[in-house]
C-alpha cells in the first residue's frame, strides 16, 4: 500500500512539476476579460473562453486559505467537453462534484490584486450578461 501510495505522489507531483516549469516559460495572458467573456489561461483546468451568457453567477471561495472565483455556468458539460485530456476532464468533473461548476479561477496563479479582480470581473459580468 505505502508503495502504491509513492508511486502516485511521485506521479502527482512530477506532473504538477513539469507543468509549473511550463507556466514559467508560458507568455500567454493570465485572463482576459472582454465583452465576449473571461478567457482563463491561469490554471492546468483551464479551458479559454467563458462566454457571459453562459455563465449564472461568480461566487467567492475559500479553500485552505486560497481564494477561488467559481464560475457557475448553464452547461457544465460543455465547458468539461474542452478539457485537452482526460485528467483534466476528470479534475472538472471533480470540482463539479464538490463546488457544483468546473470553472473556477484561483488566486495562486495571477500577479493581480484578488480583490480587484473579482470586483472587476462582476462588474463585467453585471455590464455584459445582457448583452449578446
Amino acid at each position: 500500500m505505502i508503495r502504491i501510495i509513492g508511486i502516485v505522489a511521485t506521479l502527482f507531483f512530477g506532473i504538477a512539476g513539469i507543468y509549473g516549469i511550463k507556466k514559467l516559460f508560458d507568455k500567454k495572458i493570465g485572463l482576459i476579460i472582454d465583452s465576449k467573456g473571461i478567457t482563463d489561461n491561469s490554471s492546468a483546468l483551464s479551458i479559454g473562453l467563458i462566454e457571459w451568457e453562459d455563465i449564472n453567477r461568480i461566487n467567492l471561495t475559500r479553500v485552505n486559505s486560497i481564494d477561488f472565483l467559481m464560475i457557475i455556468v448553464k452547461n457544465p458539460e460543455k465547458y468539461i467537453g474542452k478539457a485537452t485530456n482526460r485528467i483534466q476532464a476528470r479534475l472538472m468533473k471533480t470540482n463539479m462534484s464538490i463546488y457544483k461548476t468546473p470553472l473556477s479561477i484561483t488566486s495562486n496563479t495571477l500577479n493581480f490584486d484578488f480583490r480587484e479582480l473579482e470586483e472587476l470581473i462582476q462588474k463585467e459580468f453585471k455590464r455584459n450578461k445582457n448583452v449578446g
